[in-house]
């Protein structure tokens, strides 16, 4: 789940009078909070705590300020931040970032709640326990026949509405349930979210259908009963159903039912579980990867991220989805302590160096290292793409600290060069030939003489040039290296190029 302005003022409206200047940028994913100092450097969705009077002038960074204490200067409209000035309540520096941490630990704890249900029980009700908090408001949800799964109820507590947790799951009374049914029957082919207001209420419906395998299975209902629906709410809806959806999906594939989820098959291979050729298909075309686009026969890719002491804890549920919002397409899961995602090869994903300009900044400030597997073919193959991205990062770090990115294609000579002697030290497979010409001790360097023809392609040229050597003394050298050492043939010229390369990379 990822946080957005419009969250955080529908929140804060709740303590403070909230006043919005600059830009809107409800749809951008905001980072973690953090205090504005005098050396602060914005960078895009950074959320900043700051005094009105310390606001910088020079707003040209997409991020969100929050201001309390005097009201900031005149914001021109045409900055691309957003500032909200809280009012009405405490000017304490403390407090505020206090206040606006809670929204992100309430919305972060609420997901991994849910996600820790759908991996427990998936249980329908206690979903809808945990979501009480979060909407204040009645939620209902069905079943594909409409039969009510959950449903939680508005009651009196000392004179004001709101909706009571401790008897959230009464039954429904009859008439209400046969009116739920008509009112609903009616608009279930809707695909996009949808308002209808109750006869005998008047109160406004926020619904989403859910469909799986391009098939209703049910609908989530917020009725605007305690209070009204907020902007913020909406979003916060559709992650509520999208949960909704896994945890009925699941609960199919349980049963022996037809629905199965593209992360569920990825969970299964990378398990080394078997996977059968239908459920693969069927998976594929739930997700939306059919036969007419072009990336759905087409190769995949699987990125692995690792944490680098990372001192944020953050869901694993939160980090899956900032993941797969920042790659569209992608499906991301938590597998054995890492972030494991696998993404289609479209065109936007075909160059590794795109990917890694992508995904830099959300590395940096969750603190991660990525490793990329070579694009592959056949998806039951996930596994070995994983263990291959494992191997980018494994070897990438040792190679260059630094990088945040690491593409296993810059690291299969050294993946081969580190394996291809099984058991042995590269000092047990030195062939004496090349043993004379390492340990020669005279003026001349025949070892890396040897190396730069080889890799030159036997071109002398090139390697005086590389050597700093005039031709007339090199091919002395030549001469000398070709009397014990046989080049003649490409096999043996392998050979020594790769054991060489293996013996000086040690």
């Amino acid at each position: 789940m990822y946080i957005t302005s419009e969250i955080i003022k529908d929140v804060l409206s709740a303590s403070f009078q909230v006043t919005e200047y600059g830009k809107s940028l409800r749809e951008l994913p905001l980072l973690l909070p953090a205090f504005y100092m005098k050396d602060t450097v914005p960078v895009t969705g950074g959320v900043y705590v700051i005094r009105g009077s310390e606001l910088p002038e020079n707003l040209r960074t997409e991020c969100l300020y929050i201001c309390f204490g005097n009201a900031p200067a005149h914001v021109r409209q045409s900055c691309l931040s957003e500032v909200l000035y809280l009012s009405g309540g405490s000017r304490d520096y403390l407090h505020v970032f206090n206040q606006v941490q809670k929204i992100y630990d309430t919305i972060l704890q609420w997901e991994c709640k849910l996600q820790n249900i759908i991996d427990q029980s998936c249980n329908i009700e206690e979903m809808l326990r945990v979501s009480i908090p979060i909407f204040n408001n009645r939620i209902t949800v069905t079943d594909y026949n409409l039969n009510i799964l959950a449903y939680c109820e508005a009651t009196m507590i000392n004179g004001k509405k709101e909706t009571e947790i401790s008897h959230s799951f009464k039954r429904v009374p009859h008439e209400k349930s046969i009116l739920f049914d008509s009112e609903y029957r009616k608009k279930i082919s809707f695909h996009a979210p949808y308002h209808f207001t109750e006869r005998d209420t008047d109160m406004d419906n926020y619904c989403i259908n859910l469909f799986l395998d391009k098939e209703y299975i049910g609908t989530c209902s917020l009725m605007e009963d305690c209070r009204p629906i907020r902007k913020s709410d909406y979003l916060l809806f559709q992650k509520f159903s999208d949960y909704i959806t896994s945890a009925l999906a699941k609960q199919s594939v349980g049963a022996g039912g037809k629905y199965v989820t593209l992360k569920n098959i990825f969970q299964q291979l990378l398990d080394s579980m078997p996977v059968s050729e239908s459920e693969l298909l069927q998976a594929l075309e739930i997700t939306s990867y059919s036969q007419n686009e072009p990336h759905a026969s087409g190769d995949w890719i699987c990125i692995t991220l690792q944490t680098a002491n990372r001192d944020k804890f953050l869901p694993e549920g939160y980090l899956c989805s900032a993941l797969e919002r920042l790659l569209p397409k992608s499906s991301a899961l938590s597998y054995d302590g890492f972030l494991v995602c696998i993404l289609p090869t479209t065109e936007e994903y075909k160059n590794p160096e795109e990917l890694s300009i992508t995904l830099t900044p959300m590395l940096q400030d969750m603190n991660f290292q990525a490793g990329c597997s070579l694009p592959f073919h056949d998806i039951f193959k996930i596994r070995t793409a994983y263990q291959q991205s494992l191997c980018a990062i494994n070897i990438g770090k040792k190679k260059h600290p630094e990088y945040l990115f690491y593409n296993f294609r810059n690291y299969l000579l050294d993946y081969m060069l580190k394996n291809c002697c099984g058991s042995f030290e590269p000092e047990d497979l030195l062939i004496p030939e090349l043993d004379k010409l390492k340990e020669y001790k005279g003026s001349v360097d025949y070892w890396n003489t040897l190396k730069s023809y080889l890799d030159h392609e036997c071109n002398a040229s090139e390697t005086a040039q590389d050597m700093y050597l005039h031709r007339s003394s090199l091919l002395p050298r030549l001469k000398k290296i070709r009397k014990s050492i046989d080049l003649s043939s490409p096999e043996n010229r392998l050979l020594l190029r790769l054991f060489m390369y293996l013996y000086d990379g040690r």
